[in-house]
């Protein structure tokens, strides 16, 4: 009797197990294939700031982290009055160690895409498409 008790959970938790082992396989999987393919170790980040314009985005370095801000206002005109949609975005990163705040280089491409890099090598590539 206790056994037909204990067996139904027994078998549950080792379907979790499972499946936790599973998903973490996966996940070590992707990391290493982002690692290998990164062959630009100069390269930091790559975050995707799609619908603000280069002119909305701003980047800060400081306290051993890159902050990536992005704000956007639209102004439109209903028949209530005017009307206001704000949107913003805020996304940071580590420097990894070794390098220094003030190397830290990065530029704001018409693809909406921030590119974070350092003018030496750094390994392993902390890519980050964030």
């Amino acid at each position: 009797m206790l056994l037909q008790k204990i067996a139904p959970k027994f078998t549950e938790q080792m379907d979790i197990t499972i499946h936790h082992t599973a998903v973490l396989k996966s996940i070590r999987r992707r990391v290493n294939r982002m690692l290998n393919s990164c062959h630009d170790h100069k390269l930091l980040a790559l975050m995707d700031v799609k619908g603000f314009d280069p002119e909305e985005v701003t980047v800060k370095v400081k306290d051993g982290k890159v902050k990536v801000s992005a704000e956007h206002e639209e102004e439109h005109r209903t028949l209530r009055g005017k009307e206001y949609n704000y949107t913003n975005l805020t996304k940071e990163i580590s420097l990894p160690p070794g390098v220094h705040e003030e190397e830290v280089m990065y530029t704001v491409g018409p693809s909406s895409m921030v590119k974070i890099e350092t003018p030496r090598k750094c390994f392993p590539c902390l890519l980050s498409l964030i």
